[in-house]
């Protein structure tokens, strides 16, 4: 092959259709009337059982995406708790004029760890989920190590979500 022939050649393999499972560090989610940008990415992994939180900034807030595959998609948007709160006693929370009942509570291992996302591989969480009634409004208790984490959150639907490639 001559040098014009690589110059001109099409590339063989294209590019990678982005879905809620292979976000990469720089794309922009389109959501709510606002661009964020994925800074971040967890995934948890509870006995093999795996879901990812996507970190999400806009020059305004600060969001967690999380997706979760469990029979099928299940999408929501998280908010960081400024509390003091540690660990839920109970089976319920009330909270912000809404009672919550815990749905799960489990231990997962941080199996995959880039960008802005506070945690390292193979970082240990203990998790407490917990989701209103009519299971469109969650809080989540997140345990690391001494520290507590709280966030409140919201079903969204993969409709509601654009996906901007970064390439």
């Amino acid at each position: 092959m001559g040098l014009f022939s690589n110059l001109f050649k099409k590339n063989s393999q294209p590019a990678e259709r982005r879905t809620l499972f292979n976000l990469q560090q720089g794309d922009i989610i389109y959501f709510d009337l606002e661009n964020y940008e994925v800074v971040g990415k967890l995934t948890y992994n509870d006995s093999g059982y795996k879901w990812y939180d996507y970190h999400l900034q806009s020059p305004s807030k600060d969001l967690w995406l999380s997706v979760e595959l469990d029979d099928e998609l299940e999408l929501g948007v998280y908010e960081k708790l400024p509390t003091t709160m540690g660990s839920p006693n109970d089976n319920k929370v009330d909270y912000d004029g809404r009672r919550y009942y815990r749905d799960e509570k489990g231990t997962a291992v941080i199996d995959e760890v880039w960008g802005k996302a506070g945690a390292v591989v193979g970082q240990r969480v203990t998790y407490w989920d917990f989701e209103t009634e009519d299971e469109e409004h969650f809080l989540c208790f997140e345990q690391w190590g001494p520290d507590f984490e709280i966030s409140k959150g919201y079903e969204v639907t993969e409709k509601e979500i654009e996906i901007i490639s970064r390439t």
